[in-house]
């Protein structure tokens, strides 16, 4: 389990969120709710950090096609496109009360 848990954790900070959401899922099992509660994790880890580069467009789809359809955490869903207006990642960081794409998170 704790080399399954690293290679999830290597695979969100190279980006490659297919596969961290393979691995998180094959941990999960069958707990659907963990399943969800993970991808939607990491799916906002990826939107973040899409703005973060200042990749809004990609951020948008993301938004919309991967993070919306899971219907999770919908008070915090709300917040998310409001991210998109942000002028600056240090400005994106402090509204979003997020440490970054090499901070903590």
């Amino acid at each position: 389990v704790v080399s399954t848990q690293s290679t999830g954790r290597k695979n969100i900070l190279n980006g490659e969120w297919e596969s961290a959401m393979a691995v998180f899922s094959e941990l999960c099992g069958t707990n659907e709710t963990g399943v969800v509660e993970m991808k939607y994790r990491i799916l906002e880890q990826k939107y973040l950090e899409l703005l973060e580069q200042g990749e809004r467009m990609k951020a948008l789809i993301c938004l919309q096609e991967e993070i919306t359809p899971l219907q999770h955490c919908t008070s915090k869903l709300h917040l998310l496109p409001a991210y998109l207006m942000c002028n600056s990642p240090s400005d994106l960081r402090a509204r979003s009360k997020w440490t970054g794409a090499n901070g903590a998170s």
